[in-house]
């Protein structure tokens, strides 16, 4: 699973952390919990979600 926008919705617009988690029961109807992977991908975007941004979830070291 990708937080990459235009991975998560297909209209275009701008993408908030619900469509995130609608998104992410999607994948659980298809494969189950047990197949889920997180990959932020977040280097080389340049936009992130409306409401979540990479320097909330990736501490900087």
């Amino acid at each position: 699973m990708t937080f990459v926008d235009f991975f998560t919705v297909s209209e275009k617009r701008k993408v908030w952390i619900d469509d995130l988690l609608l998104h992410l029961d999607h994948i659980c109807a298809l494969g189950g919990v047990d197949h889920v992977a997180f990959g932020s991908d977040f280097d080389g975007i340049t936009e992130t979600f409306g409401d979540m941004h990479p320097q909330q979830i990736t501490p900087s070291y």
